[in-house]
C-alpha cells in the first residue's frame, strides 16, 4: 500500500502484475529504459528520479533494482523506491544557510571598510567646527556630520545583520 500511495496507484492491487518498467514508462522513459535494460541483462540499477510516475504522481526518489539470484538464473528483481523529498529539502535549506552566512561575512567586511573613512569624516568635520568659521560653512559641516552619522548607523545595522550575536553597548572608562 505504501508503494501504491507513493506512486499514485489507486490501491496496492493495481501494482500486482504491473512491471516496474510500466510504473515509470509514461512518466520517465529514461528510467523505464534503464530498468528494462538492467532487468533483461540481470544487472542492477541505481537511478535518481525527480518527476512524475506513470500514474502522473510527482515523486522525488532513488530507484534501486537488484536481481534476485545469479545472472544466469535470475528469479526477478527486488525494486526499492526511496523517497528523497526530505533529503532534497534539507540540502536546499543548507545551501540557503550557506549563502546567508557568506552574505553576512561579505556585509561585515564591507561595513568595517566603510566605518573607517566615516569616522575620519566625522572627526575632521567636528575639529573644523571647533574653530571660528562662518555660519554657512558651519551649517554645511553640520550637514556633513549628520549625513556621516546616518551612514554610520546604516553600517552598524549591516554589522548587526551580518553577526551571529546581538550588538552590546556599554559605558567604558577609557582611563582604565
Amino acid at each position: 500500500q505504501t508503494a501504491a500511495n507513493m506512486l499514485g496507484a489507486r490501491d496496492a492491487s493495481a501494482l500486482f502484475g504491473e512491471s516496474a518498467v510500466g510504473v515509470w514508462g509514461a512518466g520517465e522513459p529514461a528510467i523505464a529504459a534503464s530498468l528494462l535494460e538492467a532487468m533483461q541483462g540481470g544487472g542492477e540499477v541505481r537511478e535518481r528520479f525527480i518527476g512524475k510516475t506513470g500514474y502522473g504522481t510527482p515523486l522525488k526518489c532513488e530507484v534501486l533494482a537488484q536481481p534476485l539470484g545469479n545472472k544466469t538464473e535470475s528469479r526477478g528483481h527486488l525494486v526499492l523506491i526511496v523517497d528523497i523529498s526530505q533529503q532534497l529539502e534539507l540540502q536546499r535549506s543548507l545551501l540557503r544557510t550557506e549563502k546567508l552566512y557568506t552574505l553576512g561575512e561579505l556585509i561585515a567586511g564591507v561595513a568595517h571598510e566603510l566605518n573607517n573613512p566615516l569616522t575620519g569624516i566625522i572627526g575632521y568635520a567636528q575639529l573644523v567646527m571647533r574653530g571660528d568659521i562662518e555660519p554657512s560653512v558651519r551649517e554645511r559641516l553640520n550637514q556633513i556630520t549628520e549625513d556621516a552619522e546616518r551612514c554610520k548607523q546604516i553600517v552598524e545595522n549591516l554589522l548587526t545583520f551580518g553577526s551571529q550575536r546581538e550588538a552590546h553597548k556599554e559605558f567604558y572608562d577609557i582611563n582604565r
